[in-house]
């Protein structure tokens, strides 16, 4: 499909995971773990074997960048802590993913990776992934920064 149609539902997708995470305040300790327990030559090697030679690019952002960086990870958890109300309240400022998914079905656009054509593991690689495409802080990436990206590939 057209990428502008996946976005659409990786949108969906990201809007119910927000809503999921922001019922709960922020569990600093597992965000913590997550981080402590994050193995970058694992990662690097999963990304290889996902992505082929495209891998490359993304593992060379990645040393630029050093978003897995702990000391970097712990500055920006603080951050999102200290800013969890106003976050928070962003969230609710976006359609809500019931509404936005009856919108999409009255259209008669796909809302389900399924419907793309997409099995629900590989929709669950694209998910996970997604943080790492591109030098930007994106819902995947709080995801992370939270320890909460493997629940919210889970909930998927």
């Amino acid at each position: 499909d057209f990428h502008g149609i996946q976005c659409a539902v990786a949108t969906l997708t990201t809007v119910r995971a927000y809503e999921k995470l922001f019922t709960t305040l922020p569990d600093k300790e597992k965000a913590l773990a997550v981080v402590s327990a994050y193995d970058n030559e694992k990662w690097n090697a999963y990304l290889r074997e996902k992505l082929g030679h495209g891998a490359e690019s993304i593992i060379a952002g990645e040393e630029k960048e050093r978003k897995y960086d702990k000391a970097k990870h712990a500055i920006r958890l603080e951050k999102i802590i200290s800013e969890w109300n106003t976050l928070s309240d962003m969230v609710k400022q976006l359609p809500k993913a019931d509404d936005l998914e009856a919108f999409m079905k009255d259209i008669g656009h796909p809302t389900e990776p399924g419907e793309l054509g997409l099995t629900e593991e590989q929709w669950s690689e694209a998910f996970l992934m997604a943080k790492d495409i591109r030098d930007k802080y994106i819902g995947t990436r709080v995801l992370w920064d939270l320890g909460e990206l493997e629940d919210a590939i889970a909930s998927l």
